[in-house]
């Protein structure tokens, strides 16, 4: 595990450090939206993966902790990740659709976004049986709803795309401090 844990931050800061050279050379026109402006999350969410990482990838030599409340978890890596990766596309497609059409977040896309995320926490819950890892946090289900209440709740107030930064974080130090 530890051989495939550095291989993965290596991937992770390799496209984190090509991202922030091109948000000040811009050399991958892509990145931008359709009006020729960066978009603060593209920069941020990758970023955000270099903290879970760091955060909580279990390796043969640990992980930085940011306390003693805090163990490396690879669910609790999958958890932020995956919960960003789905729930976000998810709110934003809902609240196009039913959410009056005008710009910002919605109580529509809110809702989606808890929704999936509990989702996505059930399932790490599940394959986080003790066959994931012996230290595996598997909450019950009145903590995943918590935990998706609480990542939609961060998403919603995060400042226009700060929400790639703030929500992986929040979900994984959530899931790594859950009680067994």
């Amino acid at each position: 595990l530890a051989q495939g844990a550095d291989a993965a931050l290596a991937v992770v800061v390799g496209g984190t450090v090509m991202n922030l050279a091109d948000a000040r050379w811009r050399f991958l026109g892509g990145l931008d939206d359709s009006t020729g402006a960066r978009r603060t999350g593209t920069v941020l969410h990758p970023l955000a993966f270099v903290l879970v990482f760091l955060m909580f990838w279990p390796t043969a030599h640990g992980a930085w902790s940011p306390g003693p409340l805090v163990t490396p978890s690879l669910p609790a890596v999958l958890a932020g990740i995956l919960v960003m990766a789905l729930a976000d596309p998810a709110a934003a497609l809902a609240g196009r659709r039913w959410g009056g059409g005008g710009p910002g977040k919605t109580m529509a896309g809110s809702a989606a976004f808890a929704a999936v995320a509990a989702l996505v926490l059930t399932g790490v819950a599940e394959w986080a049986g003790p066959r994931a890892e012996p230290s595996a946090v598997s909450p019950g289900a009145l903590l995943i709803l918590v935990t998706a209440l609480g990542a939609a709740i961060v998403e919603r107030v995060s400042p226009s795309g700060t929400d790639n930064l703030t929500v992986p974080v929040a979900v994984s130090l959530t899931w790594a401090t859950l009680p067994s």
